[in-house]
């Protein structure tokens, strides 16, 4: 087979597959990204309504469902901790949470001027 016509057989080929993924319904240039909460602080966590409560970065509060309940449990989550959250755009629940692990507090390094 030559060159030119593995070519013209690789572009069949990608133009029936975009053929059949619009036929699906499904559009490949146009996907929704998930959202991403990095740093963000646990405000209340309901087990019951299987929601979680929290506050981003930039302060404001957010109260979302989660895709499955055991999200809730795994991680342990109490007030105060501090998560990172991805949001599916499809159902717009939670679907990842990833609890970060505690920063300590460094004291701040004090220099002196060697004497002169």
């Amino acid at each position: 087979m030559s060159t030119m016509a593995r070519f013209h057989r690789k572009i069949f080929i990608l133009a029936a597959s975009l053929l059949i993924l619009a036929a699906s319904g499904i559009n490949p240039w146009l996907t929704e990204a998930t959202t991403t909460f990095i740093g963000s602080t646990i405000e209340n966590v309901d087990t019951g309504q299987q929601t979680i409560t929290f506050r981003t970065q930039e302060g404001q509060t957010w109260t979302l469902g989660v895709t499955d309940p055991d999200l809730l449990k795994n991680e342990h989550l109490t007030k105060g901790d501090h998560i990172s959250i991805e949001v599916d755009p499809k159902s717009d629940k939670v679907h990842k949470i990833i609890k970060l692990a505690e920063q300590p507090r460094s004291e701040p390094v004090r220099t002196e001027r060697p004497s002169e």
